[in-house]
């Protein structure tokens, strides 16, 4: 599942510009954000957020494995309790 929601993040990850950039397309940040291979220790300082930064989905992987999903924004942490892609996805899609 993971791979499927990259891809269509990829293909489809573009704001329309504003005032002299009107209708031109341009990149937007980033709904998932995955982490490999990181240290138990430092995984808190990337689950910190600003106020009013956007929710996203963050996925902690050691090789194949998922091993924790998160989703961060506006200084907030919400551990998605069933750690899968298709929950993590429901749960954001609810908080937005």
């Amino acid at each position: 599942m993971l791979p499927v929601l990259q891809f269509i993040e990829h293909e489809t990850c573009f704001s329309l510009g504003t005032g002299k950039e009107k209708g031109k397309r341009f990149p937007a940040s980033s709904v998932i954000v995955v982490l490999e291979d990181i240290a138990d220790s430092a995984v808190a300082q990337f689950l910190e957020t600003v106020e009013n930064e956007p929710l996203h989905i963050v996925v902690l992987t050691v090789g194949e494995d998922i091993t924790g999903v998160f989703i961060v924004g506006d200084t907030a942490v919400i551990k998605v309790p069933k750690p899968d892609i298709l929950s993590a996805t429901l749960l954001l899609l609810g908080n937005w």
